[in-house]
């Protein structure tokens, strides 16, 4: 999710901050699962299963946010790069709320709901401000598809041959690759569903604001800061059902077909083809040096 505008910058707290926030949801996490009584057993799974979601945590958060920053880098607005998110360190780029939610759902299984720490950009750097912002917004949830594509590759690659086969590994260690995989596959795709929502401040109200007249624009402009309870409030109804059924479902598909796989990868790397290429030349505005 990037924090998109024509005002001047919100600048979020930075990583370190969402790191410390993070770890201390896990232990609370952790610690809830003892205070209910559950067996040593039941709270060394829950670590476990923690554990082997950070992997998808790390690459769906950290990718998505830094293809907001390097388009937006792209397209002329160096306050990605002035901020340090024009990077691929996933920990510039954790919230600690949206972190907690995936893991969450990485867990449970639940529909995944979550996001990074918002991108700042400003809108009046660009040439064509919604055209622009229409750019930097949809390459969060391309890289989410293109990321999830590559570890359903993966996952087919080891299972016709085998994980134990492929890689050496004993039977334990092969259940908790294949977990991992999975997991980055469901988490990728769910975070690209999610953040293509047409509600502010996800990426696809944006997209949205590219087909609807000035004054919905407008009427978007104006629920903005109440997008997190609208989706908070969107959680607890069947509404979200429809879109998550169709996640589950791709997922599976891409994970037991090589034929939609590979339909599903030369779709977006056609997508990421055509938004590259309306992209001017890189530009990143760097310091003189000193003499």
């Amino acid at each position: 999710m990037s924090h998109t505008g024509t005002a001047g910058p919100t600048c979020g707290r930075r990583c370190a901050h969402g790191a410390v926030f993070a770890v201390t949801g896990l232990f609370a996490a952790v610690h809830s699962v003892w205070a209910a009584g559950g067996s040593s057993a039941s709270a060394s799974e829950t670590m476990l299963r923690l554990a082997l979601s950070l992997p998808a945590l790390l690459l769906g958060i950290g990718m998505h946010e830094f293809s907001h920053a390097y388009v937006a880098v792209r397209l002329g607005d160096p306050t990605p790069e002035d901020e340090g998110r024009l990077s691929l360190n996933p920990l510039d780029h954790l919230e600690p709320v949206g972190s907690l939610l995936i893991l969450g759902a990485c867990i449970t299984g639940l529909p995944l709901l979550g996001w990074g720490l918002p991108v700042p950009v400003r809108a009046s750097m660009f040439r064509n401000p919604i055209r622009d912002m229409l750019k930097v917004a949809i390459a969060g949830p391309m890289m989410n598809l293109a990321v999830g594509g590559s570890a359903a590759i993966a996952c087919m690659a080891f299972d016709s041959v085998g994980y134990g086969i492929a890689l050496g590994l004993p039977e334990h260690a092969s259940i908790r690759l294949a977990f991992v995989l999975q997991s980055i596959v469901l988490t990728n795709l769910s975070l690209a569903a999610f953040n293509l929502l047409p509600i502010p401040p996800l990426d696809g109200h944006w997209v949205l604001r590219e087909f609807v007249n000035a004054e919905r624009a407008l009427m978007l402009a104006r629920i903005e800061p109440y997008g997190i309870l609208i989706l908070l409030v969107l959680m607890q109804t069947p509404i979200l059902d429809v879109p998550f059924r169709f996640v589950f479902l791709l997922a599976s598909n891409l994970m037991d077909s090589w034929v939609v796989l590979t339909g599903f990868l030369a779709v977006v790397g056609i997508a990421w083809y055509l938004l590259i290429r309306s992209l001017p030349e890189f530009y990143l505005r760097r310091s003189d040096p000193e003499d």
